[in-house]
C-alpha cells in the first residue's frame, strides 16, 4: 500500500484488507455543507493488519503524492452543475457590469456555501482568436459588508475586448485562479494550482433587458426599447449548450493535436 502507512503481510495465506472510505477511494468531505455538499478529501481507506488469524492493527491509509490532492476546480465545477440541476441557478447568481468599461459584480449563490472569502484570486476572460488565445484579467475582491458578493476589476479595456470577440459562438472561456493560502483545516487538503475553466457567453446587458421585456404579455413599446438601448454593461454566464458538455468538434478543429478523435 502506498501512502502514509505501509502494511505488508509476511505470508501469502494471511488476510490483507483495504476498505475504501465514503465515496469509494476518493472520499467526500463536508463539514458545514460547503460547496453544495461536493467537498472532497484526499483518497484514503482503512487497513487491517493480521498476525496469523488475529487482528493486530486497524488504521487509516491516505495517499501522499501531490497528484492525489483533490482539485478545487473540480469541486466548484461539480457544485456549479449540481446547483443548476437542483436549484436552477449555478454558482454565480449574477455576474454583470453596470458600465461598458466598468468593474463586474459577482454574486455567489448562497446555497454553494463557500466557506471562505479569499478563495478567488483572479479571473480571466479568454477568447480563442485564430491560433492564439487572448485574455483580459483582473483581481477579485470581496465587497465589504456584503456576504457572497465580489468585485472583478479587469486590468484592460473590457469594452474593446468584448466588441472584438462578441460575435464568436464558441471559444469564450472564464478562467478562475484560486488563492492557495487557506487557513481552515478542511480547506488545506485541496490542490489550488489548477484553474477552473468554464465555457461562457458574454452578452450586452441591453440584450438581456430586452429579452426580459419580451417575457411579459404586453406589447414592447418603442419607449421600452429605447430604455433598453440606453442600458450599459455586460452579463457573463455559463454557456447553455457547451458549458457542461464540450463542443468536441470545435476542440478538434482548433486543437487537433490534443483532440484528434
Amino acid at each position: 500500500i502506498q501512502g502514509n502507512k505501509q502494511c505488508f503481510s509476511p505470508k501469502p495465506e494471511d488476510c490483507r484488507i483495504l476498505v475504501a472510505a465514503s465515496g469509494g477511494p476518493i472520499p467526500v468531505q463536508n463539514h458545514n455543507y460547503e460547496f453544495f455538499n461536493w467537498g472532497l478529501d484526499i483518497p484514503s481507506g482503512n487497513y487491517i493488519c493480521f498476525n496469523g488469524n488475529k487482528e493486530q492493527e486497524i488504521g487509516r491509509v491516505t495517499a501522499n503524492t501531490p497528484q492525489s490532492r483533490p482539485r478545487m476546480a473540480v469541486v466548484l465545477d461539480y457544485a456549479d452543475i449540481m446547483l443548476r440541476d437542483k436549484m436552477k441557478k449555478g454558482l454565480f447568481l449574477e455576474f454583470f457590469s453596470m458600465e461598458d468599461d466598468g468593474d463586474f459584480t459577482i454574486v455567489i449563490n448562497p446555497n454553494a456555501n463557500i466557506p471562505t472569502e479569499n478563495l478567488f484570486e483572479s479571473i480571466s476572460l479568454c477568447a480563442s482568436v485564430g491560433s492564439a488565445t487572448e485574455c483580459i484579467s483582473g483581481k477579485v475582491m470581496p465587497v465589504a459588508d456584503k456576504k457572497d458578493v465580489y468585485r472583478f476589476s479587469p486590468d484592460d479595456d473590457i469594452d474593446d475586448f468584448v466588441k472584438r470577440i462578441q460575435k464568436k459562438k464558441h471559444g469564450l472561456f472564464l478562467k478562475v485562479k484560486f488563492n492557495n493560502n487557506q487557513s481552515k483545516e478542511y480547506l488545506t487538503q485541496y490542490n489550488y494550482d489548477s484553474e477552473w475553466i468554464v465555457n461562457i457567453v458574454i452578452k450586452p446587458k441591453k440584450e438581456v433587458v430586452k429579452k426580459e421585456f419580451g417575457k411579459h404579455e404586453v406589447p414592447v413599446s418603442s419607449t421600452m426599447n429605447d430604455m433598453a438601448d440606453g442600458v450599459e454593461g455586460y452579463v457573463i454566464a455559463r454557456h447553455e449548450v457547451w458549458g457542461e458538455v464540450p463542443d468536441f468538434k470545435w476542440y478538434k478543429d482548433n486543437f487537433s493535436d490534443e483532440y484528434f478523435f
